[in-house]
């Protein structure tokens, strides 16, 4: 096939495109494919304040995805709830931080994709995409780097988009390059 790794973007009710992790990595296995990472949307939702833990959900999600044999779980949004919210902001920064420690005692790391809308939405003094930074620790929070938005220019209009790539793109974050029709 020419394919060595595949990145899935369905999880739902414990099954990857309907297939449980169990069954999924098999199915892969037997097209001598690996699954080294995955994206599930990671919510507020996703931590139970009163037990002051990750919901049942959450904690299946991570096993699951241990079980598939990824090496990292990407959550690939931000509520939009949360971009102008800075305590919650706050609050779910160290929900990431939280999830990269579940993460890691499976031996995997918790990370977020980047989108556009981080470089243009302000926080404070600062970028959105900025605040993750500065909120998350990056022995726990991997950067899935969305190298698109920056490549066409799409952040914020004073700024230059390979000044930002100097500034924001570390060499030890994973990236993406999605299609990007004009």
């Amino acid at each position: 096939m020419g394919y060595l790794h595949v990145e899935h973007a369905n999880y739902v009710n414990r099954k990857f495109y309907g297939y449980t992790a169990k069954e999924f990595k098999k199915l892969l296995g037997d097209l001598a494919l690996q699954m080294p990472s995955g994206h599930t949307v990671m919510t507020a939702h996703d931590w139970d304040t009163s037990k002051n833990d990750f919901t049942d959900k959450w904690k299946y999600t991570i096993e699951d995805a241990a079980e598939a044999g990824q090496r990292y779980v990407i959550s690939p949004w931000l509520d939009e709830s949360l971009r102008h919210d800075m305590d919650g902001l706050k609050r779910f920064m160290e929900q990431f931080n939280k999830c990269g420690e579940l993460c890691k005692k499976s031996g995997m790391k918790f990370g977020y994709h980047n989108h556009n809308f981080e470089f243009s939405t302000k926080v404070g003094d600062s970028d959105l995409y900025d605040f993750i930074l500065k909120n998350t620790d990056p022995e726990l929070v991997a950067r899935y780097d969305e190298l698109v938005p920056v490549l066409l220019g799409q952040v914020n209009e004073d700024e230059e988009p390979v000044q930002l790539c100097h500034y924001h793109l570390d060499p030890a974050a994973l990236r993406a390059f999605l299609d990007a029709r004009v």
